[in-house]
């Protein structure tokens, strides 16, 4: 049994529907989703500490963005660490992810480091021409709030196989929901502490460690969050922004 660990930011209201979505849609599947408070203030203590430097290349995204992308960041940071010391793989989603799919029984056999659980959707925004169409989707369901029933109805294809395959880009586009090995996890941290700081959409990068991505999807973005994640108010705050 994998445990996934949801970040969120505790006390917030426009996230505890995300979240309680996110816990109900693991359990739908026998899949344990436990909240994990994430970091969104001492930001700049909290890296002075860990003896931690931003990497000038992803300093343009935290301009933008604000401080919300470094305690995003961090969050992650500490999940990974978390991991090393339980010395198991875990699960990690954002506030605003959802299981749609059960976990295949052999997921842990089909990866060395990392497994993103929904790169089909990054394919739409990021490296296709079908991103409008998505955006479009996105936007019709933040406005049409649906059950997250329907959303599982909704993505649910005719294919029970997953295919798992490894990532040839240079890094993922979103951080929303994998899975990391402690392997993956030991990576990443002293990656971290060579090169610095990037974004968390932006670390795993393929330098650091062996990266691989399974169709068709097993979680996606909530639409609850999607306003958020899309220029919403929580950017500067400690939005999750990855």
């Amino acid at each position: 049994m994998i445990n996934f660990y949801c970040i969120h930011k505790e006390d917030d209201e426009p996230s505890k529907a995300p979240l309680n979505d996110a816990v109900a849609s693991g359990k739908q599947f026998g899949i344990n989703v436990i909240p994990y408070a994430g970091v969104y203030s001492n930001i700049d203590i909290i890296i002075a500490n860990e003896g931690l430097i931003v990497n000038p290349s992803g300093a343009h995204k935290i301009t933008r963005r604000g401080k919300g992308v470094l305690g995003c960041f961090l969050s992650h940071y500490n999940l990974w660490k978390k991991c090393v010391k339980l010395n198991i793989p875990i699960g990690v989603l954002e506030y605003d992810a959802v299981i749609i799919k059960p976990l295949p029984e052999n997921i842990l056999a089909q990866f060395n480091d990392y497994l993103n659980l929904d790169y089909t959707r990054h394919t739409h925004l990021g490296l296709s021409s079908k991103g409008h169409e998505y955006t479009a989707q996105i936007e019709l369901e933040k406005n049409n709030p649906i059950k997250i029933s329907q959303l599982q109805e909704n993505y649910k294809t005719k294919s029970t196989k997953h295919h798992f395959k490894y990532i040839n880009n240079n890094h993922i586009k979103g951080a929303f929901g994998y899975i990391i090995k402690p392997s993956g996890a030991k990576k990443l941290i002293e990656a971290t502490k060579k090169y610095g700081i990037l974004p968390a959409d932006v670390q795993p990068n393929l330098l650091y460690c062996n990266m691989n991505y399974t169709t068709p999807s097993i979680v996606m973005l909530n639409p609850k969050g999607i306003s958020n994640r899309f220029g919403g108010s929580h950017t500067n705050t400690g939005h999750l922004s990855s």
